[in-house]
């Protein structure tokens, strides 16, 4: 009788569950382990995570968000990896940097997570209005200067909606921001000191420009959650938006229209991306130590990191199997794969869960009130907002 082990994985549609299910299924005929899969929402998934943390019991392995393991690490609830498990995946220098570092706390020796999938924001247009605007597709993101121009192009050639992203109740906000506060050299925490960053003259120059955003959301595209502004551009109506590689799988999967399948390109956000995806994690309830491990080597493979990750609206981690096809030719997954190269990930502690929050909180209130008024003086607002808020967690993260 083969050995058993429970693996919560967050699902991305059915088509990934049941992609999974097959790789699942050779694993057990090649490790006679058997692996129960319990499918996971991401909106539901951090609450029955926090659940397996608090009564030490659930799944042996799971997938999670890469910023989420500060906050499973902080309740004691995960099994570090050792020396010898990390060399046997490929150890760091097979993984994507930002991948690698996200499995790891600020100033903390244990690795507590592998990555598994890679995930990055990205800009995505419209060729077709681009050429009819005479715009540079290679110039056109550079900075936010340029990406201002080309906005102001776009619109005076008529495109009622050149820009549309997500600026109500969206988790990806601070993720999108990310790319404007680094671009500018701010940042959201301080390397080996226990104070946030994101109170800097740079980080507020970051989220100025990128606030400055809404001077090109009419009417249609703004208060928009992710599904409504990825909607307006999947369906012909907006030339940009910002998102992640799991459009280009809807696009590709026959729910956009046809000028936008035929049209849409990816390219490079001005600044710095932000580079998140999910992370394997082994608890420390799990009386399966051994079959856990063997399971994640099998995950993280070549082979499977290059069959799954489409299906799992996502890239790999490994940068062998980001020279696979189609990362390396497709003309949508290139700038993808450069940009993951480029871009960072967070400085992840044991409060950043908590940070991630509030800070999550805090811009989308200070999307709700720009739009609640036009005369509003963003940069008194920003400053209103982020100077409370970066005091009270830099008291909660001294008295750590």
């Amino acid at each position: 009788m083969s050995e058993e082990l429970k693996f919560s994985m967050m699902a991305h549609g059915q088509d990934s569950i049941d992609a999974l299910q097959s790789i699942l299924a050779q694993f057990e005929a090649e490790k006679h382990i058997h692996v129960n899969l319990q499918p996971m929402s991401w909106e539901a998934g951090w609450a029955e995570l926090v659940q397996f943390a608090l009564h030490g019991n659930g799944p042996d392995v799971s997938e999670i968000g890469s910023t989420w393991v500060g906050s499973l690490a902080a309740m004691n609830a995960l099994r570090p990896f050792n020396v010898r498990e990390i060399a046997a995946v490929g150890g760091r220098y097979a993984f994507l940097h930002p991948s690698w570092q996200s499995g790891y706390l600020t100033g903390e020796p244990e690795m507590w997570a592998i990555p598994w999938l890679s995930n990055v924001r990205l800009m995505f247009y419209r060729r077709d209005l681009f050429q009819q605007a005479g715009l540079d597709e290679q110039t056109a993101f550079q900075s936010p200067i340029q990406l201002d121009q080309t906005l102001a192009r776009l619109q005076a050639a008529g495109v009622a909606i050149p820009f549309v992203m997500p600026t109500a109740n969206a988790l990806n906000i601070l993720h999108t921001a990310a790319a404007w506060v680094w671009g500018a050299g701010g940042s959201f925490s301080n390397a080996g000191s226990k104070l946030t960053g994101f109170n800097s003259p740079q980080a507020y120059a970051g989220f100025r420009a990128y606030f400055d955003l809404q001077r090109h959301l009419t009417p249609p595209a703004r208060g928009l959650d992710t599904d409504d502004a990825e909607s307006l551009f999947l369906n012909g109506q907006a030339a940009i938006t910002i998102s992640d590689p799991g459009l280009v799988y809807v696009i590709r999967h026959g729910a956009a229209a046809p000028e936008v399948v035929d049209h849409a390109r990816a390219a490079l956000p001005p600044g710095v991306p932000f580079v998140g995806g999910s992370n394997l994690i082994v608890w420390k309830h799990t009386h399966h130590e051994k079959e856990a491990i063997e399971l994640i080597h099998y995950l993280t493979k070549r082979s499977v990191q290059t069959a799954y990750s489409a299906h799992a609206r996502s890239l790999p981690v490994r940068l062998d199997s980001l020279g696979d096809q189609p990362f390396s030719i497709d003309p949508m997954y290139k700038p993808m794969v450069e940009a993951l190269k480029i871009g960072r990930s967070y400085r992840v502690n044991r409060l950043w869960g908590l940070v991630e929050k509030k800070l999550f909180n805090e811009l989308n209130q200070i999307w709700s009130e720009i739009f609640a008024r036009p005369d509003l003086d963003i940069e008194a607002t920003i400053e209103g907002h982020l100077k409370p808020l970066g005091k009270e967690l830099d008291r909660l993260i001294a008295d750590r």
